[in-house]
């Protein structure tokens, strides 16, 4: 992703030389030329406003991390641990069809409790924020 820069071992340039456009100059238009080439190579998904690098990082990072996850279940490591921790609440979270079947049980005082707010104290003391 990063481009090296000549000459200066170790150092790292965030202009991806590939992604430049020589056709446009850069004294006319800087963004063209220094994006030309990507924005005529890159698609915007049909889901998407936009897409950058930083959306291609964040998927990146959410495909790792959705590594890390199933190694951490396939691991079968004991529950108290750390990898078994997370396993477990990812195997929860994953389990679609026990969370259908739980419905809103989990938050159900939650509900009855905002369900019982009728003014601002109530809901300050609720929610513990103090008051201005």
């Amino acid at each position: 992703m990063w481009a090296q820069c000549d000459g200066m071992s170790g150092m790292t340039s965030g202009i991806i030389l590939a992604n430049l456009d020589p056709s446009i100059r850069p004294q006319d238009d800087l963004f063209g030329y220094t994006n030309g080439t990507w924005l005529a190579q890159t698609e915007i998904p049909a889901d998407r406003g936009r897409y950058g690098t930083f959306d291609r990082l964040r998927e990146q990072a959410e495909h790792h991390l959705r590594d890390i996850l199933d190694e951490a279940v396939a691991a079968n490591a004991p529950a108290d641990t750390s990898r078994g921790r997370v396993a477990r609440l990812y195997g929860a979270f994953m389990d679609e069809s026990a969370v259908q079947a739980a419905g809103l049980s989990g938050v159900a005082d939650l509900l009855a409790q905002v369900d019982g707010v009728t003014d601002a104290a109530t809901l300050v003391a609720l929610t513990r924020v103090a008051p201005l």
